[in-house]
């Protein structure tokens, strides 16, 4: 028996709209969060997979050959094995869900490597990693810092990189909502 035919039996009246899910359930997420996406953005999807992998592969690169040494190389490896999940999935099903991965990923890969920056003791200046009399104009003492300052002009690469994957996922996100931009909006009115 239906909660209308029962209500009505009752002598009472029967609901007309219930106005969400049965107390005690949750609510479900819409469909079309990962819903795939149409060919025009799985194309746009797949293009920021491919630089996903690609900032995977220079995480890669910096852990075994960018002379970062122990730990940062370490910390190079896991920065690189918490963008496997998101470059696997953004080229092979790439959906919204996916996206939104790939954003919250980005933010926190690339946040970690200026943490790392700051950790390895530079602070915000990159002169000052050089002793005293270092740099002699006539060239007889080498840059002692030289490795340090490249070091870390690599990881604020990689962040530069990975923020730059992030927004472009955002960017598709938002296309894909609907939402004008400033310019399409001067431009329709």
């Amino acid at each position: 028996m239906t909660l209308r035919e029962r209500a009505t039996a009752q002598g009472g009246h029967a609901p007309l709209r219930s106005s969400g899910p049965p107390h005690g359930v949750a609510p479900s997420l819409p469909a079309a969060s990962g819903a795939p996406l149409s060919p025009s953005r799985r194309r746009a999807a797949r293009g920021i997979g491919l630089a996903a992998a690609a900032v995977l592969g220079l995480h890669l690169w910096a852990a075994f050959d960018a002379g970062l040494g122990g730990a940062m190389g370490l910390s190079m490896l896991a920065l690189a094995a918490i963008c496997v999940p998101c470059v696997i999935s953004v080229l092979g099903r790439p959906s919204d869900s996916v996206l939104r991965m790939l954003v919250v990923t980005s933010a926190i890969v690339a946040s970690a490597h200026l943490l790392l920056c700051i950790a390895d003791g530079h602070g915000s200046h990159l002169h000052g990693a050089a002793p005293a009399g270092a740099g002699l104009v006539d060239g007889t003492a080498a840059d002692a810092g030289g490795a340090d300052t490249a070091g870390l002009l690599v990881m604020f690469a990689l962040a530069a990189l990975d923020y730059g994957v992030g927004l472009a996922a955002a960017a598709l996100l938002r296309r894909r909502s609907g939402h004008q931009t400033g310019v399409e909006m001067a431009s329709s009115s």
